[in-house]
């Protein structure tokens, strides 16, 4: 899956603004480094959690993320995510400390 297939995925659950929309770019042109920092100090919203995820550098094949996205039965708040992806110590460390919250 390439970056803007990935990016119309994530919309399409509800983690990004539809691709290519004014808040889409928006989104875009924020900081994604400025986002995990206030992972820190305040629970963030979807869309800037899929932001992080979207920003990723050019990554070599092994590295490239893999999500999974599954609706489930019965709770249409709730959705299941499973996320493979190669992190460093720090990146993975800011991850658990939003998956915490």
């Amino acid at each position: 899956m390439n970056r803007v297939e990935l990016t119309k995925r994530m919309a399409e659950v509800g983690l990004l603004p539809k691709f290519e929309s004014i808040e889409w770019k928006e989104l875009m042109n924020t900081d994604p480094y400025l986002i995990r920092s206030d992972a820190f100090e305040r629970k963030l919203e979807e869309f800037e959690l899929g932001r992080d995820y979207a920003s990723a550098d050019a990554a070599t094949e092994e590295e490239m993320l893999e999500l999974e996205v599954k609706s489930i039965a019965g709770r249409q708040s709730k959705m299941w995510v499973q996320v493979t992806q190669v992190l460093t110590t720090d990146q993975a460390m800011r991850n658990m400390a939003i998956i915490d919250k």
